[in-house]
């Protein structure tokens, strides 16, 4: 199983994100699905886009955000400054994925978006 997340800022447009989840695509091949943090659940850009997948979708929460970080790769003080969380790409990949998940290395950026892509051999929690 191979989850992307992916984390956007306010104001970002849908090509942005279309072509942030392109690169990822190149970089790590078809994703099962796609995660996003919950204080992203009212971006109407990219749930729109999300939906337009076909993909499953999971909403990371804040506990299990937050339970992840330790594991992350990449950190961002002006994302930590901005939503508390310094990995939110690679925090929501490894938290829909659960126990077990690795990263495939460190988050993409392209277009002003953060993918990552973590993996693992059991179905997302």
């Amino acid at each position: 199983m191979k989850i992307f997340g992916i984390a956007c800022r306010v104001d970002v447009h849908d090509p942005a994100i279309w072509g942030a989840l392109h690169a990822a695509k190149q970089r790590w091949g078809l994703p099962d699905g796609l995660a996003y943090p919950f204080f992203r659940r009212d971006h109407e850009t990219l749930q729109t886009v999300l939906r337009q997948t076909g993909l499953p979708v999971f909403e990371i929460d804040a506990l299990k955000l937050a339970s992840v970080q330790h594991l992350c790769l990449s950190h961002s003080q002006l994302a930590r400054d901005k939503v508390g969380f310094s990995a939110v790409a690679e925090g929501c990949a490894l938290a829909a994925l659960g126990e077990g998940a690795v990263l495939a290395g460190p988050r993409l950026i392209a277009f002003s978006v953060t993918c990552a892509c973590a993996s693992s051999v059991e179905e997302p929690t």
